[in-house]
C-alpha cells in the first residue's frame, strides 16, 4: 500500500523576508522491513516572488530492528534562476521509541537521528555536514493527537577556509541549530494534519529564521 504526503507551504520569516516550501512525497513499502519513495519540493523566497530551488529526492529505507532503521536518499537540486544544479547524498541512522526501554506504558516517545550529508555543486565545490536531531512526542490521552518538540544541531566540516603561505586548510564547526514545536492531528484513516513552528539560528550570522509549517499527509 502506498501513501502520499502533500506538503503545504511552510511560511518563513527571516529579516522581514517571506518564503514558502511546497512538495509531494510518495512512500511505497516493498517488504515488511524495506520501503522506498520519492519526494519533490519547490522552495520560494524573496517574499514568494522567486523560485529559489527545486529538488527531486528518491530514497530507500530499511528497518534493522523495532528500534533502529537506516535510510539512504539522493537529492538532485536545481536553481532555476541560475540554471545550476547540485547533488546530495544522505545517510540516516534513526533510533526510535527509546522510552520503551524504560516504560512501555508511557505516553511519551523519544527518537534520535544521526544524519550525514555530502553535497557537491558546480565548479567542484562540496559541502559535508553531520546533523544530530532529537524528537520528543506525547500522545494525548484518548486520542491519536501528538504534540512534539525537536532540536537539531548542524556540524559543517568545511565551515572555515584558512589560507597560509604553504597550504589551504579547512576547519569544521557547529554552524546552525533548529528548535521545532509541532502538532500531529490524525483526521481519518490515511490522513493526517501536521503543523509546527521552527526557530533556526545560523551561528555567526545575524540571520534568524522563524518558520511556520503546515503539512497534510
Amino acid at each position: 500500500m502506498s501513501s502520499f504526503l502533500l506538503f503545504l507551504p511552510l511560511i518563513s520569516y527571516g529579516q522581514g523576508e517571506v518564503g514558502a516550501w511546497t512538495g509531494l512525497q510518495a512512500d511505497v513499502p516493498i517488504t515488511k522491513k524495506w520501503k522506498t519513495g520519492i519526494e519533490f519540493q519547490a522552495r520560494f523566497d524573496q517574499d514568494l516572488t522567486r523560485l529559489n530551488t527545486v529538488f527531486l529526492s528518491p530514497y530507500l529505507n530499511y528497518e534493522l530492528t523495532n528500534f533502529v532503521e537506516t535510510e539512504y536518499s539522493y537529492r538532485f537540486t536545481m536553481d532555476p534562476g541560475k540554471t545550476e544544479f547540485s547533488q546530495r547524498h544522505t545517510l540516516d541512522l534513526t533510533f526510535g521509541n527509546l522510552i520503551d526501554f524504560f516504560s512501555e506504558d508511557s505516553r511519551f516517545s523519544l527518537d534520535t537521528r544521526l544524519r550525514g550529508t555530502y553535497e557537491y555543486f558546480p565548479q567542484d565545490q562540496n559541502e559535508t555536514e553531520l546533523r544530530l536531531k532529537g524528537v520528543l512526542k506525547y500522545n494525548l490521552k484518548g486520542t491519536k493527537i501528538e504534540p512534539y518538540l525537536s532540536s537539531e544541531l548542524f556540524y559543517r566540516f568545511q565551515d572555515q577556509i584558512i589560507y597560509t603561505a604553504n597550504e589551504v586548510t579547512t576547519r569544521g564547526a557547529i554552524n546552525k541549530w533548529r528548535l521545532r514545536a509541532g502538532l500531529s492531528i490524525p483526521l481519518r484513516k490515511r490522513h493526517e494534519l501536521r503543523t509546527f513552528y521552527l526557530f533556526q539560528d545560523r551561528i555567526g550570522s545575524d540571520k534568524i529564521d522563524h518558520i511556520f509549517g503546515l503539512k497534510y499527509a
